[in-house]
């Protein structure tokens, strides 16, 4: 089964919900090239739509990234794809005014990251569900997914493939330019405060 693009990966043994520009589809290759047994690959569903495609309440994960990092790499995936005619500011704008009924599809462009965290994930916490960090995914993925596969997915295997899938050429820089803006950081500190205060994210990265 051809699982890249999917928003879920439904295996025997747990649920990976891609949240769009937190490394998704590298975990997605991972998993796919893993062998493990890929139930589903489901698009556009929320995650307890997901796991009402199987007969049981299979533990599932995903990863959070720094709100503002996040806008930062979506604006510059949308302006690399021919997909934006925003600047950065009209952007980030156009993403926080979205009301929650009058999100286009795909509705993940232009809506705010808690917009976008809700339709996929759904509302903190979930019991059933582990984040990760974005930035300590080479650190806790491997166990991660060893511990959900039920000793399946090796860390070492996890390491390997990270770095290998990393390894290949992006087209990514540093966009430093984009954080020395205090007015804009204000308005995603605002607009996703319930995130940021859920799990503790400032505004000191920079997206690479």
């Amino acid at each position: 089964m051809d699982i890249l693009g999917g928003d879920k990966v439904i295996t025997d043994s747990f649920i990976f919900v891609h949240m769009p520009r937190t490394a998704g589809s590298t975990i997605q290759l991972i998993i796919r090239d893993s062998g493990a047994e890929i139930i589903n690959a489901a698009n556009h569903m929320s995650l307890a739509q997901s796991q009402g495609l199987v007969d049981r309440d299979p533990p599932a994960f995903t990863v959070i990234r720094n709100p503002y990092e996040w806008y930062v790499s979506w604006y510059r995936r949308l302006v690399q794809t021919d997909r934006c005619d925003f600047d950065f500011r009209g952007f980030l704008l156009e993403c926080l005014d979205k009301p929650e009924t009058d999100l286009p599809v795909p509705y993940y462009i232009y809506g705010s990251m808690s917009q976008c965290w809700s339709h996929f994930v759904g509302s903190p916490p979930n019991l059933n569900l582990q984040v990760i960090r974005y930035e300590r995914l080479e650190l806790d993925l491997p166990t991660v997914l060893h511990d959900l596969s039920r000793g399946d997915i090796e860390p070492e295997y996890t390491i390997d493939q990270l770095h290998r899938i990393r390894e290949r050429p992006t087209g990514k820089y540093t966009f430093t330019d984009y954080y020395d803006k205090p007015e804009l950081i204000d308005l995603v500190r605002r607009s996703d405060h319930q995130l940021l205060r859920h799990y503790g994210y400032m505004f000191q990265s920079e997206v690479a």
